[in-house]
């Protein structure tokens, strides 16, 4: 059977125009809302900044170590010491957005680690100072 344009004309629903202009319309919010409740950018810098904490450890240990099974007891110009000595010990250097000088590194994130220079007898150690 056949329907009569009638009872065709009395079906409601909406038209796949009218879904597709909600969907957008719920994006565009979204784009709008979602950075404001979500600071992404900040996680993201702390957890970069806390893997270069990491690699900055495990390069003072692996720079004690060699220089322990080595023999070394002074100096021999590849103790970390300082920033600079620090940075030729990890691969390529610092990260981007990682600066050092002196015995201060500055993070990604804004924190800073303070050096204390590596001894026949200790390796080099970094405090977590605080951030920006």
């Amino acid at each position: 059977m056949k329907r009569s344009n009638a009872a065709k004309k009395n079906e409601s629903g909406f038209t796949f125009i009218e879904i597709i202009v909600v969907i957008v319309i719920i994006g565009i919010i979204a784009a709008i809302a979602v950075p404001k409740f979500v600071n992404l950018t900040g996680d993201a810098k702390k957890a970069a900044a806390d893997g270069t904490i990491g690699a900055i450890n495990s390069a003072c240990s692996i720079a004690f170590a060699k220089h322990r099974a080595s023999g070394t007891d002074t100096d021999d110009g590849t103790w970390i010491i300082n920033a600079e000595k620090l940075a030729t010990w990890l691969d390529g250097g610092y990260p981007e957005g990682v600066s050092g000088s002196g015995t201060t590194v500055k993070l990604q994130d804004g924190r800073t680690l303070t050096i204390t220079p590596e001894t026949k007898d200790n390796r080099a150690k970094v405090a977590v100072g605080s951030g920006s």
